[in-house]
C-alpha cells in the first residue's frame, strides 16, 4: 500500500504541472460573435454597474492580434458586472460557461 501511494503521488504531482492551454477565444476578428467553441458570449451587470467592452491591439497576448479589454464601474457594494462565455457542448461537463 505504502508503494502504491507513493506511486499515486509522484503522478497526481505529474498531473498538477503539466500545463495545456485551452483558447477559448483569442479576440483578433475583433468581434463578440461566436468563441472558438460555437458558444455565445457577452457581459452582464446587476444593481447599477456599467461595463463597457473594446479591443486592445497595442499589447496583445501572443504580440500580435487583438485581446479584450473591460471597463467597468461598480458603485456601491449590492452590484456586480462581469463576462461570460459558452462552452457549449465542447466540455465533458454539467457546467458549460465561465
Amino acid at each position: 500500500m505504502k508503494h502504491l501511494l507513493t506511486i499515486f503521488l509522484l503522478f497526481s504531482a505529474t498531473l498538477l504541472t503539466a500545463q495545456t492551454e485551452l483558447i477559448i477565444d483569442n479576440f483578433d476578428d475583433q468581434e463578440l460573435v461566436f468563441n472558438n467553441f460555437s458558444g455565445n458570449c457577452g457581459d452582464w451587470q446587476a444593481n447599477g454597474p456599467v461595463i463597457g467592452r473594446s479591443f486592445e491591439t497595442d499589447n496583445p497576448y501572443g504580440g500580435a492580434g487583438a485581446c479584450l479589454k473591460l471597463h467597468y464601474n461598480v458603485p456601491g457594494t449590492s452590484g456586480g458586472c462581469g463576462y461570460w462565455t459558452s462552452m457549449i457542448s465542447q466540455v465533458d461537463s454539467d457546467y458549460v460557461s465561465l
